[in-house]
């Protein structure tokens, strides 16, 4: 028997269930479509720092480059603003050079650097979808748009039914609101957008594991003498800029960690990657933080990441997003 034709009761006895079984067919799906799963190979976790911080996000690989050449030497920070100090070494990465000039046409906020940087974070990210860390553009449409079509299909059944309804003069408001309530529900579900693939969340939670004495190392009074430029690069970008001790007191610190606008913690550590909890007097809230729980599954800020006399928490984590 055509489902169009049953009563009302007999419909709305059907299709909220039905409505259900599709939204959770379709949140499967989508798990399913972020591909490639597995845990990385060794030489695929060779990486260098920026491409490491570029797992994390964008913001977090631009945070960690500032980072570095202000550590040595080859930009300055005074007065609120960044500036050339010296040449490049010819060792420069070429994430550390797109900066560097940037700052040098005078390029100075992060949103500029981060716009100065996009032709690099397209390379970048073009080798982590090499490696399946990230989805290529045809996997990620599928991933954004298949489940979303199921879950309109099923939406369409009930205005189809909706239709039927007011040609026939049956009341049909308690109809109107499931699809409304429901279509709302689903699709604020199926909106969630992991950045990373399984394999590249397992990237970067392997990575932290492998480096997490230098997230120590960061963190001890006078790391700025011990550790390479090189080395806080990696640190920051792994871990954000909030746990860096060399960044305790510096008016760096407020650049890279700005106060939100209503007064609460920083935006600026980096992403995706760094935990809800990665506890000093505040809790982390950035979206870094957020990122990280997601991504990484473990990582929490330091009570020196996150303490109640820093601008913020913003720098608690390494940016991305996730379902």
């Amino acid at each position: 028997m055509n489902p169009l034709d049953w009563n009302g009761q007999q419909f709305l006895a059907m299709y909220g269930p039905f409505l259900l079984f599709v939204l959770v067919g379709a949140l499967m799906w989508k798990r399913l479509l972020n591909r490639p799963t597995g845990v990385p190979t060794v030489a695929e976790l060779d990486m260098n720092p920026y491409l490491m911080a570029t797992l994390e996000s964008d913001e977090a690989a631009v945070n960690a480059a500032v980072v570095a050449l202000v550590h040595d030497g080859t930009l300055s920070f005074e007065g609120g603003q960044l500036s050339v100090a010296k040449a490049l070494p010819t060792r420069a990465l070429e994430l550390e050079r797109v900066v560097h000039d940037a700052v040098a046409a005078g390029k100075t906020s992060l949103e500029g650097l981060r716009v100065a940087a996009r032709t690099e974070f397209s390379r970048l990210e073009q080798s982590l979808r090499a490696r399946g860390f990230m989805r290529t553009a045809e996997q990620d449409s599928h991933y954004r748009l298949h489940p979303r079509l199921l879950f309109l299909a099923a939406l369409a059944l009930g205005v189809m039914k909706v239709m039927v309804g007011l040609s026939r003069g049956r009341p049909v408001s308690h109809l109107v609101l499931l699809i409304l309530l429901g279509g709302a529900a689903g699709f604020l579900l199926l909106s969630g957008r992991a950045r990373l693939t399984p394999r590249g969340k397992e990237a970067l939670r392997l990575l932290r594991r492998r480096h997490a004495s230098l997230r120590t190392s960061a963190s001890s009074e006078g790391s700025d003498k011990t550790m390479s430029a090189r080395d806080v690069a990696l640190a920051a970008g792994l871990f954000g800029v909030g746990g860096i001790a060399l960044l305790y007191g510096h008016p760096l610190r407020s650049y890279l960690m700005p106060p939100s606008p209503a007064g609460g913690g920083g935006s600026g550590g980096d992403s995706s990657s760094s935990s809800s909890s990665d506890s000093g007097g505040s809790s982390c809230s950035s979206s870094s933080c957020a990122s990280s729980s997601s991504d990484s599954g473990g990582s929490s800020c330091s009570s020196s990441s996150c303490s109640s006399g820093s601008s913020g928490c913003g720098g608690c984590g390494g940016g991305g997003g996730g379902d």
